[in-house]
C-alpha cells in the first residue's frame, strides 16, 4: 500500500531538477500514505518523472521498492495496492521461461505485461489497486483502477503536462497549478454527502472509473482526453447474474459462499508484517474474523471502537465475539475529546468535500488498530452486495404496491411521512416523504440519499440544476425492476464515493493497510446470481452472510437491529465542538469561502440550533465544506 503520483510533459522542455522538485513535492503532500522508502524516477528526455511513497507488506526488502523496471526493461511503473494471486501468477510466468530477481508482487506484475500486454494482463490481477506504467518503447502512459476503486486514482492535465496521484493534494501542491472549484461536484456532494466519480471538486482534474484504464500516446504534440477503457465492468456483473441466476438449494449457495469468501480471505491475510481486523460485532465484520480465526493457528488480533456515551456504544458486541472465536481483542472507547482531536482536520485528510460522519470512528479505529499491526482486514461491501440496509426492505414493498394503486398511495404516504417529520423532526420521515413519491430506480434512489433535495439552491449563480444527471453520468445499470436498480447504485456509486473513500483516507492517514474479502470480484459476481430471497429474509438482511456467520458464531451473539457506525454526533455539535461549527457558519466566514448562499445557509443553521435536529446531515455538509475550503486555502 503506497501513495503515488507523476508527470508527463508533452513538451518535454522541464529540466531534470525541475522535474525531480515537482515529483518531490507531490509525494512529500501525500507522505503519510508510504512512511517506510521514497523514491523517485525522472527521464528528462521524455518529461516524465514518477515518484512513490512505500508502505511496506509483502518482501519488506529493496527489492520490494517503487518506481519499478520491468526485467525486460520496456515497462517502468508506480502502483498503489496489492495483487493477491501474484504467486499463481508468477508460477505461471516461470513455466513461460521468465525469471525473478525479487519477491514483489510488483514484479509479478511488470512480468505479466512484459508476456501477455497490460489490457491481457489486467483481468488476471486478483486485488485492489491504482497502476501506472510507462511504456518506453511506444511512449505510452497506462493509468488504470481495480474493479470496485478500493484504490483512488486522480488524473488530468495541468497546463501542458498530464498528472497524476493518489490524492488531490500531491496535484495541489504543483508550483503551476491553480485549481477553481467545480460547481457540478460542489453540488452533487451538497446533495450526496460526497463528490460521484469521475468528477472531482477540481476543475479538469478527474478520478478514474474504477475497472478501467486509459492509455496516453505521448508521440503526439496535442493535450488530448482519451475514452477509458473497461477490463471489468459491475454494470455488466449485475447483467450476467441475471441471465445466470443461481439454481441450487439454499446450503448449496452457502457452502459456494463459505467457499469463494474463505479463498477471499486466505488470500487477504498474506503479510510480511503484523495483520489484524476491525471487528464491530456486526456480520460482515464477525464473519470476516470467523473465517481469518479458522484459517489462523494463533489468535487474530482483534480492534473495535465504542463510546462513552451508551446509547451509541455496541462494543460489548464485538467483545462477545471475540470472545467466542478466542480473538486477542482491543478496545477503545472514544470521547467527545477524542473526536475533537480529528475534526478540524477533517477538510485536510478526505482531500474533497465529505461528510459521511462515520469518517470519525473510522478514523479512530484506524489509529487504534496501526499502534499494533500494519494491515487489516474489513467487512467492507456486506451490506452493498447482500442487502444490509433497510432502502432494500422499504424498496421491496414499493415494488409490492399495484402500478394502478401506486399514485393513491404513494399521496396517502407521502402526507403521512410529511405530518411525522414536522412532528418529530426525524429525518427518516423527511426522506421517507420524498421517497413514496418516486417509482423508477434514479429518483428513488437520488431521494434515499438526499442532503439537499434542491442543492443548486445553495450555490449563488449556479445553473445547472439536474443533479440527478450529474451524479448518474455515465453509469449504465443492466438492472430488472426497481430493487435491482438500487442494488446497482448502492455498489457503484455508494460504496466506491463514499465508503471506500472513507475507509481510504481514514486508514492511510495512520499508514494503515485495509483488505475487504466480500469485495473480491469473485465474490461479487457469485452475490449477483443469487436470489433475493437469500438476501433480505423474512425479518432481516443479509440472510445468507448470516447462516453463514452461524456456522461459527452463535446467532443470539448477532442477531439485533443494525446501527451502523453511529456517533452522538449532534450532541457533541452542542457541546465540544460548538465553538468549532459556529466559527465556520458565521456570516463572516460564509461569505469568505464565497460558495454558499449566506442567508439561506444561515437559515438552516440557526433551525438546527433551535433544535431541528432532522438538519444534522444538511448541517455537517456545510460544515464539512467550510473546513475543507479553509484547510486548501491554508495549504495554497
Amino acid at each position: 500500500m503506497c501513495g503515488i503520483a507523476g508527470i508527463v510533459s508533452i513538451d518535454r522542455t522541464l529540466s531534470k531538477y525541475e522535474l525531480s522538485s515537482r515529483i518531490e513535492r507531490m509525494t512529500t503532500a501525500i507522505r503519510y500514505r508510504g512512511p517506510d522508502h521514497e523514491q523517485f524516477y525522472v527521464d528528462e528526455s521524455v518529461g516524465l518523472a514518477f515518484g512513490h511513497r512505500r508502505l511496506a507488506i509483502i518482501d519488506l526488502s529493496p527489492s520490494g521498492n517503487q518506481p519499478k523496471e520491468s526485467n525486460c526493461g520496456r515497462f517502468i511503473t508506480v502502483y498503489n495496492g496489492e495483487i493477491y494471486n501474484y504467486r499463481e501468477l508468477r508460477a505461471e510466468l516461470e513455466k513461460k521461461g521468465h525469471q525473478f530477481r525479487g519477491a514483489s508482487d510488483t514484479e509479478v506484475m511488470l512480468t505479466g505485461f512484459t508476456e501477455w500486454g497490460i489490457a491481457r494482463t489486467l483481468p488476471k490481477l486478483l486485488g485492489m489497486f491504482a497502476i501506472a506504467v510507462w511504456d518506453r518503447k511506444e511512449k505510452r502512459l497506462t493509468l488504470v483502477r481495480d474493479r470496485v476503486g478500493k484504490k483512488p486514482l486522480y488524473y488530468g492535465w495541468v497546463g501542458r503536462e498530464l498528472v497524476f496521484a493518489s490524492e488531490l493534494k500531491a496535484i495541489r501542491a504543483l508550483p503551476n497549478y491553480f485549481g477553481e472549484i467545480n460547481q457540478s461536484a460542489l453540488g452533487s456532494f451538497l446533495h450526496y454527502s460526497y463528490v460521484p466519480s469521475p468528477l472531482t471538486i477540481d476543475q479538469g482534474i478527474h478520478q478514474l472509473n474504477p475497472g478501467s484504464f486509459i492509455e496516453y500516446d505521448f508521440n503526439v504534440s496535442k493535450v488530448y482526453h482519451p475514452e477509458s477503457q473497461e477490463y471489468w465492468s459491475m454494470s455488466e456483473a449485475q447483467r450476467v447474474g441475471g441471465s445466470d441466476p443461481f439454481m441450487g438449494s439454499e446450503k448449496e449457495a452457502i457452502d459456494q459462499l463459505d467457499f469463494l469468501l474463505t479463498d477471499a480471505t486466505d488470500k487477504r491475510m498474506l503479510s510480511d508484517v503484523p495483520l489484524g481486523a476491525f471487528l464491530s460485532g456486526g456480520i460482515d465484520s464477525s464473519l470476516i474474523v470467523s473465517l481469518m480465526q479458522k484459517l489462523s493457528s494463533k489468535p487474530i488480533r482483534t480492534f473495535t471502537i465504542g463510546y462513552d456515551d451508551p446509547s451509541f456504544n455496541e462494543s460489548h458486541h464485538a467483545k462477545a465475539v471475540a470472545d467466542h472465536l478466542g480473538t486477542q481483542h482491543t478496545e477503545l472507547v472514544a470521547t467527545e475529546k477524542d473526536a475533537m482531536g480529528f475534526v478540524e482536520s477533517l477538510g485536510q485528510i478526505y482531500d474533497e468535500p465529505f461528510s459521511d460522519a462515520s469518517q470519525i470512528p473510522m478514523l479512530l479505529v484506524s489509529k487504534l488498530t496501526r499502534q499494533h499491526v500494519t494491515v487489516a482486514l474489513s467487512g467492507d461491501g456486506g451490506d452493498e452486495f447482500f442487502g444490509g440496509y433497510d432502502r432494500y426492505r422499504t424498496t421491496q414493498k414499493l415494488e409490492m404496491v399495484p402500478s394502478l394503486a401506486a399514485p393513491l398511495v404513494s399521496g396517502a404516504a407521502g402526507l403521512m411521512f410529511e405530518t411525522l417529520n414536522k412532528i418529530t423532526h426525524q429525518e427518516k420521515y423527511l426522506r421517507a416523504s420524498r421517497i413514496i413519491k418516486n417509482f423508477d430506480s434514479e429518483s428513488v434512489y437520488y431521494h434515499y440519499c438526499a442532503n439537499w433535495n434542491v442543492p443548486e439552491n445553495l450555490i449563488p449563480g449556479f445553473g445547472s440544476s439536474d443533479a440527478i444527471t450529474q451524479w448518474t453520468a455515465g453509469l449504465n445499470p443492466k438492472s430488472r425492476g426497481l430493487l435491482s436498480g438500487i442494488f446497482y447504485w448502492d455498489a457503484r456509486r455508494y460504496l466506491t464515493d463514499d465508503g471506500l473513500v472513507k475507509v481510504d483516507r481514514a486508514s492511510m492517514r495512520n499508514a494503515l493497510e485495509i483488505r475487504a474479502p466480500l469485495l473480491d470480484h469473485r465474490v461479487i459476481e457469485f452475490a449477483w446470481r443469487l436470489p433475493i430471497e437469500m438476501k433480505l429474509g423474512r425479518n432481516h438482511g443479509k440472510h445468507i452472510l448470516r447462516e453463514l456467520l452461524y456456522r461459527n458464531v452463535p446467532r443470539e451473539l448477532v442477531d439485533r437491529p443494525k446501527q451502523g457506525f453511529g456517533l452522538p454526533l449532534a450532541k457533541w455539535l452542542s457541546g465540544g465542538l460548538k465553538s468549532w461549527s459556529e466559527d465556520l457558519m458565521t456570516e463572516e466566514c460564509l461569505k469568505k469561502s464565497g460558495q454558499l448562499d449566506v442567508k439561506l445557509a444561515r437559515g438552516v443553521w440557526n433551525e438546527f440550533q433551535s433544535g431541528r435536529k432532522n438538519l444534522l446531515n444538511t448541517v455537517w455538509a456545510m460544515l464539512m465544506f467550510q473546513s475543507w475550503y479553509f484547510a486548501r486555502e491554508k495549504a495554497s
